[in-house]
C-alpha cells in the first residue's frame, strides 16, 4: 500500500488523519510541522506517495513545505488541508497543489481526493 506523510501541528488532528487513513490500509508517517515533514523527505521522499499538510505550522507553513520540496525536485503529490479563508484557498490551488481541501469540508473529501490521487499515480 502507499505511504502517506501527514504533516500537521495538531496533535488530534495529526493522529486521527493517521488514523483514518491508515483504516484505508495506507502506511502513514507523522510530522508535527513542516521542517520535519521535509526532513522525512529529505531522508526518504521516495518510499512517500503522497504529502497531506497543514497550512499554518510553526517554523515551516504548508506552502512553504511545498516550495522546498519542488527546490528539491521531489515531485510528490501534496494536498493542502487547511481552514484558511477561501481566498487563501484559491490562490493555494493556483500554486500546484495536487488539492486544496478545507478543514471545513472534512476527512471524507480528503480521502476520497488522497485516494483519487493514489489511484491516478499507479497507472
Amino acid at each position: 500500500m502507499p505511504t502517506i506523510l501527514i504533516a500537521e501541528d495538531n496533535e488530534g488532528i495529526r493522529e486521527a488523519l493517521g488514523d483514518n487513513f491508515e483504516f484505508y490500509g495506507f502506511t502513514v508517517l507523522k510530522a508535527c510541522n513542516g521542517h520535519e515533514a521535509l526532513n522525512i523527505m529529505k531522508q526518504d521522499g521516495a518510499a512517500v506517495d503522497l504529502v497531506i499538510t497543514d497550512y499554518s505550522m510553526p517554523w515551516m507553513t504548508g506552502p512553504q513545505l511545498f516550495k522546498a520540496l519542488r527546490d528539491l525536485k521531489l515531485e510528490t503529490p501534496v494536498i493542502l488541508y487547511c481552514g484558511q479563508e477561501p481566498e487563501v484557498l484559491e490562490h493555494c490551488r493556483a500554486a500546484g497543489f495536487a488539492a486544496v481541501v478545507s478543514k471545513v469540508a472534512g476527512w471524507r473529501e480528503l480521502t476520497e481526493k488522497a485516494l483519487a490521487i493514489l489511484g491516478n499515480c499507479s497507472n
